[in-house]
């Protein structure tokens, strides 16, 4: 029954981990001279590790070029999250060349999750000088590290074209119980070229379901299979289904098509260029 269901199927970042930008300048409007004002960094990127408490607050440096007077500062505020919160403005101390611009964090930041807060200085009409866009903002993209606990749930009784596995074979399914995102379900075919050919144990092909455990996306446009193919031809094989290839991922009922590409690299780090048509058909077996 399994074959005959697949092939009629077949027919239709405790420590924080820094990584920042170049720093740019702002100038405001004239006084005696132009001042300047500018965030330190224009963005950075802060993964709490899994085992880390998240912090309450995050301060942002905002500089100036000269720290005559107490100076407040208008900052627009936006966020992906409600949980992080900044005030509307950011004060110099007279003799200070640096403000602290604090951004709160509430309970109930989710590891797993990617928020981001975007801060920004209006330009003025009548600056002096005029700077790009970018050195005008800051852009902080914060998440705390998601150890995934996998499950098994059922098999992936499944079939692929490239190295003509025509007779299903049973592919252990894996979900990741704790995955945070609402409506979105993270799964796993454990393995499934070691099923498939032998090779490539430990190698697995993740993808997204929604809440009705239907077809959304692969996790990644290309997923290392742990496959070497040899020959002036061959290289490490990487499988996806990249849309700019035709790729596509769908379902129906418990049936589900991956119709992709596998693409070569130099490495099992390299980046694959398409080589071979490839499509795996797998039945969801509870």
């Amino acid at each position: 029954m399994k074959i005959n269901k697949i092939t009629a199927y077949l027919g239709a970042m405790a420590a924080f981990a820094f990584a920042s930008c170049s720093e740019g300048q702002y100038w405001d409007g004239p006084s005696q001279e132009p001042q300047v004002y500018a965030f330190e960094k224009p963005a950075e990127t802060v993964s709490i590790p899994a085992d880390a408490q998240i912090p309450s607050s995050y301060d942002v440096t905002v500089s100036r070029g000269n720290n005559s007077g107490e100076v407040t500062i208008p900052v627009d505020f936006k966020s992906s999250s409600p949980l992080m919160t900044g005030p509307a403005e950011v004060k110099f101390a007279a003799g200070s060349n640096t403000a602290t611009y604090t951004i709160n964090i509430a309970d109930g930041i989710k590891a797993g999750i990617d928020y981001r807060v975007q801060l920004s200085l209006a330009q003025p009409e009548d600056g002096e000088e005029k700077v790009s866009e970018d050195n005008l903002t800051y852009t902080l993209n914060f998440s705390q590290v998601l150890v995934l606990k996998w499950e098994q749930v059922g098999v992936a009784s499944a079939v692929e074209t490239l190295f003509d596995v025509n007779s299903p074979v049973d592919i252990p399914l894996l979900k990741a119980v704790n995955w945070p995102v609402d409506g979105q379900q993270l799964m796993r075919l454990e393995s499934p070229y070691y099923y498939f050919v032998g090779e490539g144990q430990g190698y697995n092909i993740d993808f997204y379901l929604n809440d009705k455990d239907e077809a959304v996306s692969m996790r990644q446009d290309w997923q290392y299979t742990g496959v070497l193919l040899s020959g002036a031809d061959g290289g490490y094989c990487f499988f996806g289904t990249p849309a700019a290839y035709g790729g596509q991922f769908i379902s129906e009922g418990d049936m589900y098509q991956m119709a992709g590409v596998m693409g070569l690299a130099s490495s099992p780090t390299g980046t694959p260029s398409p080589a071979y048509n490839e499509t795996i058909t797998f039945q969801w077996v509870r």
